[in-house]
């Protein structure tokens, strides 16, 4: 990105690998990949960093 964002750069590449991933692993189609399977790959990424998020503030662990 040129205004330097860095963190949603490297958020949006995460994403991207996810999606790409998914599509790899699954039989179906892995050219056009539908609404679904993206749903299904943010949502299981959504819930992973929510979790994280938890750990971390039960561990008092603030610079994470």
């Amino acid at each position: 990105m040129k205004s330097g964002d860095t963190v949603s750069r490297d958020v949006l590449r995460m994403i991207i690998s996810e999606v790409k991933n998914e599509a790899v692993n699954s039989s179906s189609d892995r050219e056009n990949i539908s609404d679904d399977v993206v749903l299904k790959v943010l949502e299981r990424i959504a819930k992973k960093r929510q979790e994280s998020i938890k750990l971390y503030e039960a561990s008092n662990r603030s610079d994470l």
